[in-house]
Parts: C-alpha cells; sequence; structure tokens
C-alpha cells in the first residue's frame, strides 16, 4: 500500500487570522461616546429666568446669538402696553427698541437714541444698550408682564409671585444641565 500524502484542500489560518470590526461597528460604537461628550462638555445658549434673592430657577428656553425675546407690559401710568425688544448677545442681553402707545409720565420724552412716531405709537430704536442681567418686578393685576419668546407669549405669573423679582440672563451650560434643570424644575410648568 502506498502512503498517500494527504493535502488539504481548504487552507486554514487560525492563527494568522486577525479578526478587526468592521468599520460601521466602529462607526456605531463612536455615535454614543460622541453623544456623551456632547452631552457633557457642549455648551448651548440659554436663556434663563431666575430669581435674584433666591437664585431658583424658574424658566429657562434655548437661544441663539442674534435671536431677539421681548418684555412686554402694562405702563401703571398711561395704562398702554410697553414692549422693550432684547438681542441676545454674547453673554449678555443687547436692548434694541423700546415700543410705546404714549407719551407721559414715566416714558421716555427724549433720548440720545433715534426716535420715530408709528401708527400705533412710539419706538426708540438702534439702542444697542449691553445687560448681562435684567431685573423686572412681576405685576400683580395691571402690569402683566409677558416674556415674548419665539413669538409665544408667556406670562410672569407663571412662574413668579405677584411682586416677585424676575432676574433674565443668558449662559452657555451642557445639554446635560440643561435637561437637569428642566427636570428639577416644576414639571408641570412648561418651558417651551
Amino acid at each position: 500500500m502506498t502512503k498517500r500524502e494527504y493535502k488539504p484542500t481548504k487552507r486554514y489560518k487560525c492563527q494568522e487570522e486577525v479578526r478587526t470590526c468592521p468599520p460601521s461597528s466602529l462607526f456605531l460604537l463612536a455615535i454614543p461616546l460622541m453623544l456623551i461628550l456632547w452631552m457633557t462638555f457642549g455648551s448651548m445658549g440659554t436663556l434663563v429666568l431666575r430669581d435674584p434673592f433666591t437664585g431658583d430657577l424658574l424658566w429657562m428656553g434655548t437661544v441663539r446669538q442674534g435671536e431677539d425675546i421681548q418684555v412686554c407690559y402694562t405702563h401703571s401710568v398711561e395704562r398702554t402696553e410697553v414692549c422693550e425688544i432684547y438681542e441676545i448677545g454674547k453673554g449678555e442681553l443687547l436692548l434694541m427698541e423700546e415700543h410705546f402707545k404714549s407719551l407721559g409720565a414715566g416714558l421716555p420724552a427724549s433720548a440720545p437714541h433715534p426716535f420715530e412716531r408709528m401708527k400705533d405709537g412710539y419706538r426708540y430704536y438702534d439702542m444697542n444698550i449691553s445687560f448681562p442681567n435684567v431685573i423686572y418686578r412681576t405685576g400683580a393685576s395691571l402690569a402683566e408682564h409677558q416674556l415674548v419668546y419665539r413669538g409665544k407669549r408667556i406670562p410672569f405669573l407663571e412662574f413668579s409671585e405677584p411682586g416677585g423679582a424676575v432676574e433674565l440672563s443668558i449662559q452657555r451650560i451642557s445639554p446635560f444641565h440643561y435637561l437637569y434643570w428642566r427636570c428639577k424644575a416644576n414639571e408641570s410648568r412648561s418651558f417651551e
């Protein structure tokens, strides 16, 4: 009987074979890692309303630089609406315009800013006055202070007691802190 030499038809390289993850698997692993890093170390512009005496968070919403917000209220003497328009700056609020319906006690009659009479009242514009924060007192019934945020009017009385103080400021916070603060605040309150 002749000895037959065994020759495998398929060559196995168990020790030489290198197992690698397909690129799609690495990509799928990178997504959660990037999300965690962004949530922890990223930052987003946020309009923060607090009680200046207690530091309690009253309201918050995301903002972009150049975006406008307004604070509108009824003037106590003239009993007409006044709106102050702020532009979101880099960590600041810029008072850009002031609209009011009539001239009278407590309303500007002259100022170093351009002034214009409009169909429904008066307007100061190109004011560009920078504030790190702005504090208002919540009117009990007459003033009816309202924050105008992305076209929606939000009465101060939804998050502040009559006569309470409300401080508006712009802060850069991480998305994680933003979500934490939103959850920590009264859950029945609608932020946006």
